[in-house]
């Protein structure tokens, strides 16, 4: 494993490549796709290729980055595959169901650049075709490949294929307006599903898309719900945008924030004025909200991720190597009320002595801050705002994480930052590495092939083993050994 760990990560999306001919097709062919389809899915190959340090020429053919082009047997192994998938477009593919309940009837297009050299090598994986129906047939495994003019096209049966296309002379995917747009965009993935009988009735006519993308130092995606006139829904509308002051209070190692605005909605206002009234004494803690509630989380010397999991398999909570801060702002009124909630709970759950208080030797401390009420398992105390500035600014939630260069026990000198946050419109993601000029997936891989990394995630998953908390690598892959395989030292 050690040496084909690079090798088999930076051509697995040439890999990918094999299961997605047999199942997709692209915007080429989006006059082939039926306007009744209730989901469409594209691809584009190249996007995450190339993102992964290699390029492909205008031919189909791979290049692989210099340091990986020494190597005889990943290149050997990359121009086989780079000769296989060469006929074949790998941007922009598609697959398409018409099934209401999408489980079946799926139907894949892919476009062919070359289609003789296509057919040769069709012939040599699935073996001499039949002619029917105008089309070259091969059949295996239940799985239908038929190809005609510049075209494969990849079904569970001939009839699934020509009944999508006679529907989609009818009328196809074009007609959807900016819903079949937003999969031609050129992104790595994107999907659009069929909103009717699965969102609310107000929401019926809007369509669920989504994408993921890598360009350059990041992955990005998005979530949002449109119709075909491209009218987004305002799902977010119900929630305020979240203040950034209480970031001046996080513990200096806080590695990851989850933060939340303020509800405006007058229906869940509501539904929470209920479930406070529930609460007795503490009404004020839902009531008397105010603004932004926040967490925020860090990992000391301390912290052993093995035996942390292993514990709150046994429903046992250990905050050991934890840092941790809970921060919600309130309204003058209700502040004293909630921290004096917060006090009363604190007697219950353990020994309270002044504004601190312990359960099971963890201490914790708690008061209020610029109108926030805070409990922390570090000193309150106020700084400047950090890093986490930007990240959080103008969204209304936001889980946010944020990684100094080379504040990592490999050696690597890149750094992280990353977000997935809530828009008015839109759920959004986006994961950044710094101080690199790779692209984001070649980063990924050089972490992946590093002997350090691949002994500490060996020995966590024998650990995990051990402890019960995974099956044995022998059973999960029926006794495999890839450097045997590969006769890789």
């Amino acid at each position: 494993m050690k040496k084909f760990f690079h090798s088999s990560l930076i051509i697995a999306s040439l890999a990918m490549v094999l299961g997605f001919v047999m199942q997709s097709c692209g915007s080429k062919s989006s006059n082939q796709v039926p306007a009744d389809a209730t989901m469409v899915v594209t691809l584009n190959l190249n996007r995450v290729i190339e993102n992964a340090g290699a390029s492909v020429d205008d031919k189909g053919n791979i290049t692989l980055p210099a340091d990986l082009e020494a190597d005889a047997q990943v290149k050997a192994m990359t121009n086989m595959m780079s000769s296989f998938v060469a006929p074949f477009e790998l941007n922009d593919m598609v697959i398409y169901t018409r099934s209401a309940n999408m489980n079946e009837g799926f139907v894949g297009i892919v476009n062919l650049r070359d289609r003789e050299a296509a057919i040769e090598k069709l012939n040599s994986v699935l073996g001499r075709s039949e002619k029917e129906s105008g089309f070259d047939v091969y059949k295996a495994n239940g799985v239908t490949f038929a190809v005609k003019d510049n075209t494969l096209y990849v079904a569970s049966s001939l009839a699934d294929i020509t009944e999508g296309i006679k529907a989609a002379k009818k009328e196809s995917f074009e007609s959807m307006g900016a819903v079949n747009d937003y999969l031609h965009q050129g992104k790595a993935i994107a999907m659009v599903v069929n909103g009717t009988g699965k969102l609310p009735a107000n929401y019926a006519d809007s369509w669920v898309c989504l994408n993921f993308d890598v360009e350059n130092q990041s992955l990005t995606g998005e979530f949002i719900m449109m119709n075909v006139d491209g009218k987004r829904v305002d799902f977010g509308s119900a929630i305020d945008v979240v203040s950034t002051d209480f970031l001046r209070y996080l513990p200096a190692n806080t590695q990851s924030v989850m933060a939340l605005g303020q509800i405006t909605d007058p229906n869940i206002k509501m539904a929470l004025t209920m479930l406070a009234n529930q609460m007795g004494p503490m009404a004020d803690a839902i009531n008397g909200l105010d603004g932004t509630i926040a967490f925020a989380i860090g990992t000391n010397d301390q912290f052993d991720a093995i035996e942390f999991t292993k514990k709150l398999r046994n429903e046992e909570l250990d905050l050991k190597g934890l840092d941790l801060m809970l921060m919600a702002r309130y309204t003058q009124a209700a502040l004293p009320n909630v921290i004096d909630g917060i006090s009363q709970l604190a007697a219950q759950l353990g020994k309270v002595d002044g504004n601190t208080f312990t359960v099971d030797d963890q201490k914790f401390y708690f008061g209020s801050a610029d109108s926030y009420a805070i409990v922390s398992t570090q000193p309150i105390s106020a700084g400047s705002q950090n890093e986490f500035a930007p990240l959080v600014e103008g969204k209304r939630a936001v889980i946010a994480s944020y990684a100094e260069p080379g504040n990592n026990p490999f050696g690597f000198e890149f750094g992280s930052k990353g977000a997935l946050w809530l828009e008015t419109d839109a759920v959004k993601l986006n994961a950044t590495v710094t101080n690199t000029d790779k692209g984001f997936i070649a980063v990924m891989l050089e972490v992946l092939e590093n002997p350090q990394v691949q002994a500490q995630i060996l020995e966590a998953v024998e650990q995990m083993e051990s402890a019960g908390l995974a099956p044995a690598l022998d059973e999960s892959f029926g006794g495999y050994d890839d450097d045997a395989a590969f006769n890789v030292d």
